[in-house]
């Protein structure tokens, strides 16, 4: 007679340990894949960042080298900077098939202007103006700190209240390198609290004592500094870490885009390409 094998299971300490061993291996990769989609979905905002700057450039060659500004009143209706670039990130410009608002609201939702990818994630609009946040702010100085000693005539914002001012591609472009255009943001353009404008005297810096930042800020206070300075930034990292790490991307006039803090992208706003910002 043949003998019938028994075959011999998994015993309960043995499945135990197993599933132990994957937990720990789970435990000791998670934080590594989770930084590795962080840094993929960086280098994604780093490259729409530079499309958009490749945008205005198209925009000033086909309106008298002016850039748009961050918002414009006309006639009752607020158009801002990235309604006037959406044609200009889109193939349908060969087509001719924007025709009508709803032609612009699919280029804007299939754009690089709503392409930040963690933008995606963190948005919570508020009904009736979410979709002028693009996760992208474009800044409205472009005269700091060099054209006047008043920062806001320089203001590049047209609304019912604030007559702001055009400003040439080539005006933009003064120490283009160090002075940023658009960065990631909650609003459509990038404000700067007073206390932190070099007009303002002693406490013409950014301050982390004084001055607030999204996702930090009360929005009760009025000193509020409109960058994401945690778009890039792993859960939980604190405002004062924000300060002085890169955590959030910007566009620079130059072209190029690069992560920075919260303390140089004040700095590349209000004092291009020196360092006045200080705690």
């Amino acid at each position: 007679m043949s003998r019938r094998r028994h075959r011999r299971g998994f015993t309960l300490v043995e499945l135990l340990v197993v599933i132990g061993i994957i937990a720990i291996l789970v435990g000791i990769l998670m934080p590594a894949l989770n930084s590795a989609r962080r840094q993929s979905r960086t280098l994604k905002c780093l490259s729409n960042l530079r499309s958009i700057g490749q945008a205005f450039v198209l925009y000033a060659a086909n309106n008298q080298r002016y850039y748009p500004i961050g918002r414009h009143m006309r006639d009752g209706v607020e158009q801002r900077w990235h309604d006037r670039l959406v044609l200009y990130v889109s193939s349908s410009t060969r087509d001719a098939t924007v025709t009508n608002s709803a032609d612009y609201d699919m280029l804007k939702t299939n754009s690089v202007i709503y392409g930040c990818p963690e933008w995606a994630e963190k948005e919570v609009g508020d009904a009736g103006i979410s979709y002028a946040r693009t996760g992208y702010s474009m800044q409205i100085y472009p005269g700091a700190r060099d054209k006047s000693t008043t920062v806001l005539t320089t203001w590049a914002l047209k609304t019912t209240s604030v007559n702001g001012t055009y400003y040439r591609a080539d005006e933009w472009g003064k120490k283009g390198a160090d002075r940023l255009l658009v960065a990631d943001g909650y609003q459509d353009y990038l404000n700067v609290p007073s206390s932190a404008r070099p007009d303002s005297g002693a406490t013409n810096v950014i301050n982390p004592a004084v001055q607030d930042w999204w996702p930090y800020t009360t929005g009760s206070t009025g000193t509020e500094f409109w960058v994401d300075g945690a778009r890039h930034a792993k859960p939980g990292v604190s405002e004062l870490n924000t300060y002085r790490n890169k955590y959030m991307n910007a566009l620079f006039c130059d072209g190029h885009a690069e992560t920075v803090s919260v303390r140089q992208a004040w700095q590349a706003i209000m004092d291009p390409g020196k360092d006045t910002a200080t705690r």
